[in-house]
């Protein structure tokens, strides 16, 4: 049912087995569309792409999804600055430059939104051809790429090779398994 042809009555919650009705009689267009479109759980595709942390990784032939992780909105919305829902992916991180910060083996929630650097951040990013996760920082002169592990030098990016970077997406999260 439309309130003159337009804005939905009533909207039903996306999720299976939530039949919870909200009027939404009367509303901005924008709101109804977003209540319309709520969702109790957000879906996170699982890429079978590792993000090295150390000398570099190979692209792989294709990006191919290998399972899916659910991730309560509620936390999605109260935990996480991300462009878009639609942006979120898991990688896997490999390797120790980044340890102790992110462990080798751990699930990598990236914003691929995010294709600049703007903010001292972890990115995941393409440098000659190779795959990597590192911290970079924005200087006057171009970017320095960081590793958290002190074994490994900082690499000074001068701002006229900052086109040698591709940044694929930000790190917003990770999860850290550790066993007994």
């Amino acid at each position: 049912m439309t309130d003159q042809g337009q804005t939905p009555v009533d909207a039903r919650s996306t999720d299976p087995g939530v039949n919870e009705t909200i009027n939404i009689e009367g509303l901005p267009a924008p709101l109804a569309q977003k209540i319309k479109s709520y969702r109790n759980l957000v879906d996170v595709p699982r890429y079978d792409v590792e993000g090295s942390m150390g000398p570099g990784s190979e692209p792989p032939d294709i990006n191919m999804v290998v399972e899916h992780m659910s991730l309560d909105a509620n936390w999605v919305r109260q935990n996480l600055t991300y462009t878009k829902l639609e942006n979120l992916k898991l990688i896997s991180g490999r390797g120790d430059s980044m340890a102790p910060t992110i462990r080798s083996g751990d699930a990598v929630l990236v914003d691929a939104g995010v294709t600049t650097v703007e903010d001292d951040a972890i990115y995941f990013f393409l440098m000659r051809g190779k795959l990597q996760i590192k911290r970079i920082q924005r200087g006057l002169d171009g970017l320095t790429i960081i590793s958290d592990n002190g074994q490994y030098p900082p690499i000074e990016v001068p701002g006229d090779r900052e086109a040698d970077i591709t940044v694929l997406a930000q790190i917003i999260y990770w999860w850290t398994g550790r066993s007994f």
